[in-house]
């Protein structure tokens, strides 16, 4: 066990907290002060801070200016990591030459690594250096595979979540992890949070399924990962999968006027948007990349040579433009509740961009083709007619609507269950089958094709390892190794991720359907 006196806990500070990032230094500050430990330091080599007088008694930039002896023991800390479990960490037994890494712990709970401060001294000159450390041993701890939170700010999402428990949770600084979690698990709070801590929002408890009016379900709860609003456990059920037509609903419906009280700039956090739009022109690896690939080559094989084409949800444009390199010829619009952070970029393309809430208002007419990726699992049950209906008033005579959305039938989607289960954005978990069925029943669209791609395998370095590290139990992690030795072998690993997409096992699918 450590003793009190001789723990330093080390702050490292993270940009991505923004102008947020004084108050959650300032709350790791307070909370540490609860063990009355020897001392706590700000090390900020990238010089990033800029906060209150309080704060920067505490800060310094080099490891050289540190007060610290060389027996006394060093908690190295991420300012992403709020919630630390400090009863466990003063439990923490190590000896002289340790460097403790723990594992099985809450994301946001556990320190980086604790360390004798003679260890890791001459390691410890900057960020890149720090991160280089390699621990001596493992000290295990099972909470995340009994909760599977995750606490850390990552994720904008969780920075907002925290940012709002600290006001409705009184001394939050102050209390235990294991009271934090029965706070958040109460039925009223875990409401709040399901309704992404927005007052304002109207949402429904789902009683009876909204399409086909059964009360037959199946209770979907978080199982291998977890959303990204990482403060739902896994005590209660999130998805409803109803046993009569196979519809995967969230609990809480949101109302149709209040959705976009869901899209804030935690939702869509700040980017270069016009070097991400260049990005995914001259595929420089960005995200989905794929996916809009082989959206066009579907639709460029059905459509007329001068297509009329919109684009609903449009978000940061990235796919519209793509769409107009590849076909000059076409005349393309882009239409999202807001696009004014990409308007001038887009206008510069010869792509005309609307402002206006496409669920509710009318979006035109005279398309030859409407797209709409990624945004049916966002609408909630009840306003899927009307966007069908909308979209059939617009497009021409055998016009094309291309939709994409996380396919539920995928063992790689249900493998990262948080990839479709992300609440309360997700309103529902859709598969092929239901939405061409959806379709055909309003007697409006006629499924021509359908396929699929993986954006988890195309990016496979940016969600593997992570998943590994915060998974909640040994099996799952052994699922990771054996995808692992796959993907070391490039040709082994294409072939692989062919086969899956192939047969329609992709985490996306995508469904092109034609105008009745």
């Amino acid at each position: 066990m450590i003793k009190k006196n001789q723990l330093i806990f080390v702050i490292l500070p993270n940009i991505s907290l923004g102008k947020h990032l004084d108050q959650i230094l300032q709350f790791q500050k307070n909370r540490i002060d609860q063990l009355k430990s020897n001392s706590t330091y700000i090390l900020d080599s990238e010089n990033i801070c800029d906060f209150n007088q309080k704060l920067s008694k505490i800060y310094c930039k080099s490891i050289d200016k540190l007060k610290i002896k060389q027996d006394q023991t060093i908690c190295l800390i991420e300012s992403t990591s709020p919630m630390l479990d400090l009863k466990r960490i003063a439990k923490i037994n190590i000896q002289n030459n340790d460097i403790i890494e723990i594992q099985g712990g809450i994301p946001g709970t556990t320190p980086l690594f604790v360390s004798k401060f003679k260890n890791i001294k001459s390691k410890i000159k900057n960020i890149k250096t720090i991160y280089k450390i390699k621990p001596n041993k493992i000290e295990y701890w099972d909470s995340q595979r009994c909760n599977n939170n995750q606490f850390d700010l990552n994720r904008s999402f969780r920075l907002k979540i925290f940012l709002k428990l600290l006001k409705k949770i009184p001394n939050m600084e102050k209390i235990s992890i294991e009271e934090f979690l029965k706070k958040i698990d109460s039925e009223k709070m875990y409401n709040y949070i399901l309704d992404y801590t927005e007052d304002k929002i109207r949402t429904k408890h789902v009683k009876i399924c909204p399409h086909c009016k059964h009360t037959n379900f199946k209770l979907l709860y978080l199982t291998t990962n977890q959303p990204m609003i990482g403060f739902l456990s896994n005590k209660k059920h999130l998805y409803l999968e109803c046993q009569n037509c196979g519809l995967v609903v969230l609990r809480k419906q949101c109302l149709m006027k209040d959705i976009h009280l869901l899209y804030d700039e935690f939702e869509r956090p700040k980017i270069n948007e016009k070097i991400t739009i260049e990005n995914y022109l001259n595929n420089k690896g960005e995200s989905r990349f794929r996916e809009k690939v082989t959206s066009l080559e579907l639709l460029e094989k059905y459509a007329p040579k001068k297509a009329s084409m919109i684009d609903l949800g449009g978000g940061f444009g990235e796919f519209v433009s793509m769409a107009k390199k590849r076909n000059p010829q076409w005349k393309v619009q882009c239409v999202d509740f807001n696009l004014e952070h990409v308007k001038k970029i887009l206008e510069k393309k010869n792509i005309i961009v609307h402002n206006k809430n496409f669920l509710e208002e009318n979006i035109g007419k005279n398309y030859d083709i409407v797209t709409s990726l990624h945004v049916i699992e966002h609408i909630p049950v009840k306003g899927l007619m009307k966007y069908f209906k909308n979209i059939h008033k617009a497009l021409n005579k055998n016009g094309l609507l291309l939709l994409t959305t996380p396919n539920y039938e995928s063992p790689l989607g249900r493998i990262f269950d948080y990839h479709m289960m992300y609440p309360p954005q997700h309103q529902s978990i859709l598969s092929v089958k239901w939405i061409e069925r959806f379709a055909k029943n309003l007697k409006l669209f006629k499924m021509i094709t359908n396929t699929s791609v993986s954006v988890i395998l195309e990016n496979y370095e940016r969600w593997f390892p992570y998943y590994e590290k915060t998974v909640p139990n040994e099996e799952t992690k052994g699922i990771v190794k054996i995808l692992d030795t796959i993907h070391n072998n490039k040709k082994m690993f294409k072939e692989f991720e062919q086969n899956i997409n192939k047969n329609n096992l992709g985490s996306e699918s995508i469904i092109l359907f034609r105008k009745i």
